[in-house]
């Protein structure tokens, strides 16, 4: 069996390219490594509780996860956050810590005396010349008790990663913006407030989940995706020929060879 294009993995990712593009009439291949689908995207009954075990944290306010629940006909199943959920909890030296959701970081006691003072340094901290990691970029203009107690657990929840290992462009796009057009985070979230209270807002900022956790989205593009998705699949190489691509790959311990003209 070939195809146009081979998608390499069936995390959430991998799912929606291949999605869009059977949308598109492509015909597409997806392989994934493992017995189960969804990459860091899982979901877990614990006695009748339901529990999100990687990225959890999503907003109606992006418009093309919007777009993609109404194409896959999830609207009505979405299930908004509690009033009671704005109070998050920070495990800091064994207690839990309340934080609302949007603090006064000055007043917060996640962080040290010291630590609230490093944030005056910020709107004087220069640009970085080059990329940085998430991480990096964060200690570096906050300071690392900002990365420890406030970073680190809203990426978790958000991309189920750690901040080293996402780029700060990618995890923090508008901040890396503010702090190139700006110097500064800070001045460019003042700047960017002033702005907001002029502007009408399109959609809202509500949280929201389904009964069955975010793995139903994943379940839903699998559906769509059909035939198409092939499990426990492992490429050993991709050869780029005058005709497209050749790919050798096993499954169930049975040797195979594919052509696409595309992967991804």
């Amino acid at each position: 069996m070939n195809a146009q294009v081979v998608v390499i993995g069936a995390g959430l990712a991998g799912l929606c390219a291949a999605y869009q593009l059977k949308k598109q009439g492509i015909s597409t291949l997806v392989f994934e490594a493992s017995k189960s689908i969804g990459g860091k995207i899982q979901t877990r009954q614990v006695q009748g509780f339901t529990f999100d075990v990687g990225p959890n944290t999503v907003l109606e306010s992006n418009e093309a996860v919007g777009r993609l629940l109404t194409d896959l006909g999830l609207k009505e199943r979405m299930l908004w956050a509690n009033a009671a959920a704005n109070t998050r909890y920070i495990l800091k030296e064994g207690k839990l810590v309340p934080l609302k959701a949007s603090p006064a970081l000055i007043f917060t006691p996640l962080l040290s005396l010291s630590a609230k003072l490093r944030l005056l340094k910020e709107p004087f901290i220069a640009p970085s010349p080059t990329r940085e990691t998430a991480a990096e970029f964060i200690a570096r203009r906050f300071g690392p008790e900002v990365l420890d107690y406030l970073i680190d657990p809203f990426l978790a929840g958000t991309f189920g990663a750690r901040p080293e290992h996402l780029a700060a462009d990618a995890a923090f796009k508008t901040l890396t913006v503010w702090e190139k057009k700006y110097g500064s985070v800070i001045k460019g979230a003042w700047q960017a407030r002033k702005a907001k209270a002029q502007a009408s807002k399109k959609n809202s900022r509500k949280m929201f989940s389904f009964a069955g956790g975010f793995y139903d989205v994943v379940k839903r593009l699998a559906e769509e995706i059909d035939t198409g998705l092939w499990c426990e699949v492992h490429v050993q190489s991709i050869t780029r020929e005058s005709d497209g691509l050749k790919i050798s790959l096993t499954q169930g311990g049975v040797s195979k060879k594919i052509e696409a003209k595309k992967s991804l």
